[in-house]
């Protein structure tokens, strides 16, 4: 498991928020609740189920003897040598995976991060299915020829053909766009994007301050090394949110 804040702050603790319905807006409610304390956290039914799941993780964790002492890349060496069977990770990890050794041909793929033993809760049947990253235009500081370059830019990637194949060829992302007739090539992003086709993935984006990761992450750190318990850990998580106005 990745001892990394963004890992742990943002990829694993947003399974908080995240999993409420499956939706973006959905998240923002149980943000709302927990900032005004409609909602508790200690007794949240998803804060026990993922920290349950986050438990059997750190249990078996490879890098359980060190937990914040673990290499990024020697745990993509470990998934693609078999001494690992899963890494808590994304499809951007397959540049880490390649260089390791994996193939374009291997059998890599993604399970739900599991919550419970409930069969019919959708986190145990999909996977999260979210863009991480979004593109915005400057509407404050960049002039209207900045503004204008950044839109002929986003038409290039959308429209043209050339664009299209840099996306996915070249920049192996999934394409978000329904007039992009390529697909993904690296086992990991194939499989995401026919999880997605097939209505066995859910799209929920929390938004977050900017310095969630890094003090939640932190506080997941400590977690993570047995330096705190779990409602210490849920504390924190309660404090931060407290001083959001």
């Amino acid at each position: 498991m990745a001892k990394e804040d963004w890992s742990l702050g943002a990829h694993h603790l947003q399974f908080v928020y995240e999993t409420y319905d499956g939706t973006s807006e959905g998240a923002q409610e149980v943000i709302r609740q927990i900032k005004d304390g409609t909602l508790d956290l200690h007794s949240y039914d998803r804060m026990q189920e993922f920290l349950d799941m986050f438990d059997v993780l750190k249990e078996y964790n490879v890098a359980k003897g060190d937990p914040l002492g673990a290499d990024y890349d020697e745990m993509a060496i470990d998934l693609a040598d078999g001494k690992t069977a899963f890494w808590f990770n994304g499809n951007w990890a397959w540049p880490n995976l390649s260089e390791a050794g994996a193939e374009n041909e291997d059998a890599y793929g993604f399970l739900p991060y599991f919550m419970n033993n409930d069969e019919d809760d959708f986190a145990n049947q999909q996977i999260q299915g979210s863009p991480s990253k979004q593109v915005m235009l400057d509407g404050q500081l960049a002039s209207e020829k900045e503004q204008a370059a950044a839109k002929e830019f986003l038409n290039w990637i959308v429209y043209s053909e050339i664009g299209q194949q840099m996306m996915v060829k070249t920049c192996n992302l999934i394409p978000p766009f329904q007039n992009n007739p390529y697909e993904p090539s690296d086992p990991l992003s194939r499989d995401i994007y026919e999880k997605v086709h097939e209505g066995r993935a859910f799209n929920a984006s929390a938004i977050v301050p900017n310095d969630h990761w890094a003090v939640l992450g932190a506080a997941m750190q400590k977690y993570l090394a047995e330096r705190s318990d779990r409602e210490e850990l849920i504390t924190s998580v309660q404090e931060y949110w407290d001083e959001q106005e």
